[in-house]
């Protein structure tokens, strides 16, 4: 093994570091996009009654 089983490798370069954040942004994004439209109805549903 590469890295003997050690998780440094993980923050030691910078590339590793954007495709982690990218990664983790495209896995949040649909729960933050879901709660983003849910909030925006609940706001045109308070404006309307």
């Amino acid at each position: 093994m590469i890295s003997d089983g050690e998780l440094n490798f993980l923050w030691e370069r910078p590339i590793t570091l954007a495709f982690a954040s990218l990664a983790v942004l495209l896995l949040i994004s649909p729960l933050i996009s879901t709660m983003l439209r849910h909030l925006k109805t609940q706001k045109t549903s308070l404006h309307h009654s």
